[in-house]
């Protein structure tokens, strides 16, 4: 695998992942993706050694997206970006 193919995998499975906790806030079901795609994903994460990169994007992602927001919007999506930090960034 070359870091071409690494970063577009990393890339394609961060946007999948927000897109999934996205719709599992819409739909209040934040057990089912910790328990399902969360876990799964931590899986993937350490079988590949991409830990110290996820742990970077998963801890700042809540300060990165929350200037995008309105104040209501971030505090609807915070739930999920905090759940995912905890998960995939320790």
């Amino acid at each position: 695998m070359g870091s071409k193919d690494v970063a577009e995998m990393y890339q394609r499975d961060t946007k999948m992942a927000l897109k999934i906790s996205l719709a599992a806030m819409l739909i209040d079901d934040l057990d089912r993706i910790r328990e399902n795609l969360l876990l799964w994903y931590l899986t993937i994460i350490k079988a590949f050694k991409f830990q110290h990169v996820i742990t970077l994007a998963y801890t700042t992602m809540p300060e990165i997206i929350e200037p995008m927001l309105t104040a209501e919007e971030y505090a609807c999506i915070k739930p999920i970006l905090l759940l995912n930090q905890t998960v995939l960034g320790n």
